[in-house]
C-alpha cells in the first residue's frame, strides 16, 4: 500500500497549534505531499510533491526545484524570497528546536498513515460505517454523520463538545427526527449533485459535506459538523474526500442479501397494488408470506408534505416490525404489516396504532388501515380497503389521524349503491314531504326521525336524547308517519329509509368539505 501523503494546508495547520508560522506561496490543499526529508545544504535538486524541513541557514545555494515542492523552515532569511517564488514555503518562527519540528511532521504523517490503514483493515474485516466513523475521530475534529440516499442515518460520531441536540438527531432505527430532517433538507436538496466537499451553513452550525456518489447516482453525504462556537476547515476537504470513498467502498461490499429479498417483494406488492400481473414465480413467492397482515395508506398532511416520501418508508419500516413498504403514484406511502408477533390475538390493531401514533403526531401523517388479510396475494384488495379508509376517515373525521376500514365500510357501500343518480333522486314522496316542512317548520322532522330510528324506534331514549316529553315526541312522530304515508314497522321500509337519511348525511358531509 502506497503512504498517505497529506496537503500543505495540513502540515501548515499543525504546525500552528505550537508553533507561530507564516505561510507563502501556494498553499496546496491536495494530498500530494510525501513524507517529509531533512534538507540538506548539499541537496541539488527538490523532488516533485515531496516536503523538506530544515533550517534557513543549511537551505542549498543552486538548487532544481519540481513542481508542487513544500518546504518546513525555521529561523528567517533573505534567500527565502528566492524559494517562495518557486514552491509553497512555511516559516516557523524561532525559538524553536529542528528536531522537534522535525517530529511533529513525521507524527502528523505517521496519525494520518495509521488512519487510512485503519479504513483498510475495517472494509477488510466487516465494513461497518460505524468503525470508519469512529476510526476517523483521530483526524477529524467535531462530529460525523453518514446518511442515506433515503436520509437514513448509517453511522454517527459525536463529538465530546457538541449540543444535547446534536446528540439526538434519529431514532434507534436511523430515521432523522423530522425536525433534523427539514433542517438538513432546507439546504442540502440543492447540492446532491456536487461531487467535491463543499461547506454549508445548517442552523446557525458549520458543515463540511461529501455527496456518496456512485457514478453519478447520488447514494447519501457523509457530514463533518463543528463544535459549537467554531467552523469547519476546507483543510479537511481531501480527508473528506477519501473518506467518503472509503464510505462507498463499504456500501458496495455490505451484504445486501436481506434488502435484495425484501427489495422483491417490496416490487411483487407494489405491482399488485397498481393492478399489474404477476409472474407465477412472484405470486407464489408472495403465497408463501402466510400470516395475519394488514394495509396500510398514508398521506401527508400540510405539515409534513416536504418530507420526502423515501423518509416516510423508512421511518415506517423502522418503526413497524415485520413491515414492506413502498411510494405509491408519488403521493402515499403503503405498507403491509404483518400482526402475528405484534401482540395477542384481540390486541394486535390496537398495538399497532400505538406504535403509529408518534409517526402519525411527528411528521403529520394520516393512515388508512385494512381489515385482516391471511395472504398477500390478495394485496390488492385490501389496498382498496385502506384507501376507502384514508379518503373518507379524511372527508368525515379530518381532525383524526388513524382511520380503520369497517367505520367507514357503510359509507363507501351507500355512496356506491346510488350509481350514477342522486340520493334525491331515490327519495320517496314522503320522505319529500318531511324535508319540504322541515324548510320551513321550526322543528326538525328529518333529525327527530333519524334519532327515532338510531335509536331501534325506543320512544322513551329517543325522547331523552331530544330533551321532549314523551308524549310531545309521541305526537310528533304520528305527524311523521302521517306525512310519511308509510309504516316505520316494516323492516324493508325502515332499512330503505334509514339507507336514504344516511346517504344524504354522507353527501352533505362530502359536499361541506368540497366547497372548504
Amino acid at each position: 500500500m502506497v503512504a498517505m501523503r497529506l496537503s500543505v494546508e495540513l502540515v501548515a495547520r499543525e504546525l500552528a497549534r505550537s508553533h507561530r508560522i507564516r505561510v507563502h506561496g501556494t498553499a496546496g490543499r491536495e494530498l500530494a505531499l510525501h513524507r517529509p526529508e531533512l534538507l540538506e545544504p548539499s541537496t541539488c535538486e527538490l523532488i516533485p510533491h515531496h516536503l523538506y524541513v530544515g533550517r534557513t541557514d543549511q537551505l542549498p545555494q543552486r538548487v532544481l526545484i519540481g513542481t508542487d515542492v513544500a518546504l518546513v523552515v525555521v529561523g528567517p532569511s533573505p534567500r527565502l524570497r528566492w524559494f517562495r517564488e518557486r514552491c509553497s514555503v512555511i516559516e516557523v518562527e524561532e525559538p524553536c528546536d529542528l528536531p522537534a519540528v522535525f517530529n511533529e511532521v513525521q507524527r502528523l504523517f505517521q496519525r494520518y498513515a495509521h488512519w487510512e490503514e485503519s479504513l483498510w483493515e475495517i472494509l477488510d474485516d466487516d465494513s461497518s460505517i460505524q468503525a470508519l466513523l469512529d476510526a476517523s475521530a483521530s483526524v477529524l475534529d467535531g462530529s460525523l454523520d453518514v446518511l442515506d440516499a433515503n436520509l437514513r442515518l448509517l453511522g454517527q460520531t459525536i463529538s465530546q463538545n457538541a449540543s444535547r441536540e446534536r446528540a439526538s438527531i434519529a431514532d434507534e432505527g436511523g430515521n432523522l427526527y423530522p425536525d433534523s430532517m427539514n433542517e438538513f433538507l432546507s439546504q442540502h436538496d440543492l447540492a446532491m449533485d456536487v461531487s467535491t466537499p463543499f461547506v454549508m451553513d445548517v442552523s446557525g452550525v458549520s458543515t463540511l459535506n461529501a455527496n456518496l456518489l456512485d457514478n453519478g447516482t447520488y447514494l447519501g453525504c457523509l457530514t463533518q459538523m463543528a463544535d459549537p462556537g467554531t467552523t469547519c476547515d476546507m483543510a479537511d476537504a481531501p480527508v473528506m474526500a477519501l473518506l467518503a470513498d472509503m464510505v462507498l467502498k463499504a456500501l458496495r461490499r455490505l451484504d445486501v442479501t436481506t434488502e435484495k429479498t425484501k427489495g422483491d417483494l417490496r416490487r411483487s406488492l407494489a405491482a399488485l397494488v397498481a393492478a399489474e400481473q404477476l409472474d407465477a414465480l412472484s405470486l407464489s413467492a408472495l403465497a408463501a408470506e402466510r400470516g395475519s397482515y394488514v394495509c396500510l395508506k398514508m398521506r401527508l398532511n400540510s405539515r409534513g408534505r416536504q418530507l420526502p416520501l423515501s423518509y416516510v418508508r423508512n421511518l415506517v419500516e423502522g418503526n413497524l416490525p415485520d413491515t414492506v413498504a413502498f411510494i405509491h403514484q408519488r403521493s402515499y406511502v403503503v405498507a403491509f404489516s404483518r400482526l402475528d408477533g405484534l401482540a395477542p390475538e384481540g390486541e394486535r390493531r390496537a398495538a399497532l396504532e400505538r406504535l403509529l401514533a408518534p409517526m402519525t403526531d411527528s411528521v403529520g401523517m394520516r393512515v388508512g388501515i385494512s381489515d385482516h388479510l391471511l395472504g398477500l396475494e390478495s394485496a390488492r384488495t385490501y389496498y382498496l380497503q385502506a384507501g376507502v379508509a384514508l379518503e373518507l376517515g379524511m372527508a368525515l373525521d379530518p381532525k383524526g389521524t388513524v382511520y380503520r376500514f369497517q367505520q367507514y365500510a357503510l359509507p363507501e357501500l351507500i355512496m356506491n349503491s346510488l350509481g350514477e343518480l342522486s340520493v334525491e333522486a331515490y327519495y320517496t314522496p314522503g320522505l319529500r314531504r318531511l324535508l319540504e316542512h322541515d324548510e320551513h317548520g321550526s322543528v326538525s322532522y328529518i333529525d327527530t326521525l333519524e334519532r327515532y330510528l338510531s335509536l331501534n324506534m325506543n320512544v322513551s331514549a329517543t325522547a331523552r336524547e331530544l330533551y321532549l316529553h314523551r308524549s310531545t315526541l309521541i305526537e310528533r312522530l304520528s305527524r311523521i308517519r302521517a306525512d310519511m304515508g308509510q309504516e316505520l314497522d316494516d323492516p324493508k321500509t325502515r332499512l330503505r329509509i334509514q339507507l336514504l337519511l344516511e346517504a344524504r348525511r354522507l353527501e352533505r358531509s362530502l359536499g361541506e368539505l368540497s366547497t372548504t
